[in-house]
């Protein structure tokens, strides 16, 4: 690439960022979104669902949408609420495919929508995490299994998908408890009636209870689960390649063994877990919560790196079709998420939540001595010098906070406004009578210090 062709690459890049991390024009209603056109695939189901209870740690929404110039981040919503609307859907479909055969309680824990620009184009995304249960006699429940998967769909303008991603991700999971009725591999776990609509307990799966002997893995349920779509007795060893930092892996084959390796998900060399990405395998490792993590380049050509948490990540399907990322620059950790198989950039996990965001940043030009103190409606946050930023997260509910900064007798607040999945940005100055002020910095200053921030040139202090 010509000098000219990097100096507007890195021009278009970091006015992408700013239109990130900038706070809405306007604000806006939210998007509701329909499932009354899309119907579920039950082939082979057999059995029924007799009621959806809403799990949800987060029920503020569904997730986000990008509408309009700009692609301005509004709340998407389901028309007639989850439990409603998911109890229709699927009513409708079990009597299209006139399903029969054992109620179950399914029990949501998340149903996720958002939507990542890629250059020229929009993949619509749905991460979904459920429970089979069975209704037991005294009145309390009876877990059998618990599955996810994450869907996508590409497009120009992608916010009329959803609809299509929802009704993917819960056939797709209604075929899988299938599956593992048809293997006799259900669970048996108590659940008090008490507990129906409260977070699900912390699941750990097979795949992070042991590492099994060589085979190959078709999907991300078949990994998770350990079971072995085809054995890989084929395999002579997988040779390690370090490059640029990070760790791949190519499959050596023994001496007159062909394999087509299109429809591996994961493999099992029977010492470390791989997962396929494009055509490059890369080494899993467990991290201390149980779930794996694995370093590759990152994300090419995304102009939604910091949205959401960084989803960019979490197009497994996107990941497939653009290849992990270009092979120049340090190596970013990814995390898999063993409930619903998305994968997302490790540093931007925190960023994920249904949230507001505010982002206080203490002035460079202040004195050196500078220790202001951040106070959100009341609550400590933490203690900011000169040249130093902290980033708040606030429930989504919030449209008002009072921040307030203190040092010494001096003590200034100030009412912000707040919008969901927005950042907004104050500047901390000391003033040269001693007095202390919140500004709202010119989209000039505002784009030079989160550049600054973006390359890590400006110490995060983290808030509590």
């Amino acid at each position: 690439m010509s000098t000219e062709r990097n100096r507007k690459a890195l021009a278009s890049s970091w006015l992408a960022l700013f239109l990130l991390w900038a706070g809405p024009i306007v604000a806006t209603e939210p998007h509701w979104i329909s499932l009354d056109k899309v119907v579920l695939d039950l082939a082979g189901v057999q059995f029924q669902v007799s009621a959806v209870v809403d799990a949800r740690t987060e029920k503020f929404c569904l997730g986000l949408v990008q509408k309009g110039i700009g692609n301005r981040r509004v709340p998407a919503q389901l028309e007639g609420g989850l439990e409603v609307a998911l109890m229709q859907l699927i009513q409708r479909s079990q009597a299209l495919f006139k399903s029969t055969g054992p109620a179950y309680v399914l029990q949501v824990h998340l149903l996720q929508v958002y939507e990542v620009t890629y250059t020229g184009k929009e993949i619509a995304m749905t991460e979904l995490d459920v429970s089979f249960l069975e209704p037991l006699p005294d009145g309390n429940y009876r877990e059998l299994y618990r599955t996810g998967n994450t869907q996508e769909k590409n497009g120009v303008d992608v916010t009329g998908l959803h609809d299509r991603n929802i009704a993917n991700a819960l056939s797709r999971a209604m075929q899988i408890f299938q599956d593992r009725l048809n293997q006799q591999s259900t669970w048996n776990y108590s659940l008090p009636a008490t507990d129906l609509r409260l977070p699900g307990r912390a699941s750990s799966y097979p795949a992070q209870q042991q590492l099994s002997a060589q085979a190959f893995f078709y999907s991300f349920e078949n990994f998770r689960d350990l079971v072995a779509s085809k054995s890989a007795k084929g395999l002579d060893y997988m040779d390690l390649e370090e490059k640029q930092g990070h760790v791949k892996a190519k499959p050596q084959w023994k001496s007159g063994y062909q394999i087509d390796e299109n429809p591996i998900w994961a493999l099992s060399d029977g010492q470390a877990y791989y997962i396929k990405l494009g055509r490059s395998y890369y080494p899993l490792e467990k991290a201390d919560d149980g779930s794996f993590i694995f370093w590759a380049p990152s994300i090419r050509n995304v102009t939604a790196a910091g949205l959401f948490g960084g989803i960019v990540g979490g197009l497994v399907g996107g990941l497939l079709m653009n290849g992990i990322g270009s092979e120049k620059g340090p190596p970013v950790a990814y995390r898999l998420d063993m409930n619903t198989g998305a994968i997302h950039p490790e540093s931007t996990l925190k960023n994920r939540r249904i949230e507001s965001r505010l982002l206080v940043y203490c002035s460079r030009f202040n004195p050196e001595e500078t220790r202001l103190e951040v106070v959100v409606d009341g609550q400590t946050r933490c203690s900011l010098g000169a040249g130093e930023y902290t980033m708040v997260h606030l429930a989504p509910e919030l449209t008002e906070v009072k921040v307030c900064l203190l040092q010494g007798i001096e003590e200034f607040c100030q009412e912000v406004s707040l919008e969901v999945f927005y950042t907004e940005f104050l500047l901390a100055r000391v003033k040269r009578d001693g007095s202390l002020d919140i500004e709202k910095p010119n989209s000039n200053i505002e784009l030079d210090i989160r550049m600054d921030i973006e390359a890590g040139r400006i110490r995060e202090v983290e808030s509590k």
